[in-house]
């Protein structure tokens, strides 16, 4: 619900010519949060996300800049995006 209620900004609301500036929308992630961790824990990740409400004041390019982030498991990703698609299909049928 968050996804599309705007409450929540994902990597993938990225499109390819903005992932230029992945380290600048989710800072720790270029000051090395995940540094340490094996390429095939990375691997694993099918999202990056956090709250639009801690969103710093500023952003880049017309994207937002979190110092915070949540990483999600590739295959809870694939989940959550049908179950997004579900609900905004179910929110562009739904009568009045």
């Amino acid at each position: 619900m968050g996804v599309l209620e705007n409450r929540i900004f994902t990597s993938a609301h990225m499109k390819d010519h903005e992932m230029q500036h992945f380290g600048m929308v989710f800072v720790p992630a270029a000051m090395g949060a995940l540094s340490d961790w094996p390429k095939s824990r990375l691997e694993e990740i099918g999202v990056f996300w956090e709250e639009n409400s801690k969103a710093l004041p500023r952003g880049v390019n017309g994207l937002p800049m979190f110092m915070s982030m949540h990483l999600m498991h590739k295959d809870d990703w694939a989940r959550a995006t049908k179950a997004i698609e579900r609900e905004q299909k179910r929110r562009e049928t739904i009568e009045i």
